[in-house]
């Protein structure tokens, strides 16, 4: 099967497209050392793949926290051994951004953890529009109420009109 790969396609190839897609992708054995990453997760970092290579998260990240929450995920996928996402916060450049992780395992033959692979990508905008659409629909709710106050208002008023009339 890698001959026949090969002869269509080459490890140069498919890391330049991984070089090239709007995310972070890359592998940790089971110590959560860093064994490959794309050009987006170098950039993060400001690091070169060859500097990266071998670099735990504790040689990159300062956050405690956000320290604390690469080693839960890292530790529930080894446990759970299937693939997963969540949404975090990560701070870049001293902002706040959301952020989708999904990791999967590298299995061995006997089920065992042989790497970690993670993919993750800024969500941020997803966020604004959800939150968003969360107020516009807080404010449509709002509306409708009123207008449901102001029918039975009206209701009322027009019944209090016929009944002084009728009187």
């Amino acid at each position: 099967a890698r001959d026949l790969c090969e002869k269509y396609y080459k490890r140069s190839d498919l890391e330049a497209l991984l070089d090239n897609i709007n995310m972070s992708c890359f592998i940790k054995n089971k110590k959560g050392e860093y064994l490959y990453a794309n050009k987006r997760k170098c950039d993060f970092h400001k690091k070169t793949k060859q500097e990266l290579i071998g670099y735990r998260a504790d040689d990159l990240y300062n956050n405690i926290q956000e320290l604390e929450y690469i080693e839960k995920v890292q530790n529930e996928l080894i446990k759970r051994k299937e693939p997963f996402s969540d949404e975090t916060v990560f701070t870049v450049e001293g902002e706040k951004k959301w952020y989708e992780v999904t990791l999967s395992p590298t299995l061995n033959k006997d089920r065992s953890i042989k790497n970690i692979n993670i993919t993750s990508r800024n969500i941020d905008i997803r966020k604004h529009l959800d939150k968003t659409l969360d107020y516009i629909s807080i404010k449509l709710r709002e509306i409708n109420e009123s207008l449901n106050k102001g029918e039975d208002i009206y209701k009322n008023n027009l019944m209090n009109l016929l009944d002084y009339i009728s009187d």
